[in-house]
C-alpha cells in the first residue's frame, strides 16, 4: 500500500533510464505525483507520471515507478534514484494552477 505525498504538479520529464519501460522521453510535460511506501519498503518514494493530457484533462497514458527510490530535490529538479537507475522531472507548478 502506498499513499500521495507530493502533487499534482505540472513538471517535465528531464531523464529516464534508457530501460524504462515507457513510450515517454525527456522534455514530455504533464502531471506527476510523488508516492511513499507503507509496507514493502517504508519510507522509499515513487513516482507516477500521466502524459499527455488532451484538451479535456484527460490521459491515457502514464509511467508508475516502483515505490523503492530515494527521493531528492535540487534547484526544482526532483529525482528518484536507486542502484544507479535515476528518473528526474522538473517541477514547474502545482497543477491546480493551470
Amino acid at each position: 500500500m502506498a499513499k500521495m505525498i507530493g502533487g499534482a504538479f505540472t513538471a517535465v520529464a528531464v531523464e529516464l533510464p534508457p530501460d524504462a519501460p515507457t513510450q515517454c522521453k525527456p522534455g514530455t510535460a504533464d502531471i506527476l505525483e510523488t508516492w511513499e511506501s507503507q509496507r514493502k519498503t517504508p519510507g522509499k518514494r515513487g513516482v507516477i507520471f500521466y502524459y499527455p493530457l488532451n484538451k479535456r484533462g484527460e490521459t491515457n497514458r502514464n509511467l508508475q515507478t516502483t515505490y523503492s527510490y530515494d527521493l531528492s530535490f535540487d534547484d526544482g529538479i526532483a529525482c528518484f534514484e536507486k542502484e544507479g537507475k535515476r528518473y528526474r522531472f522538473r517541477i514547474e507548478s502545482s497543477a491546480e494552477a493551470r
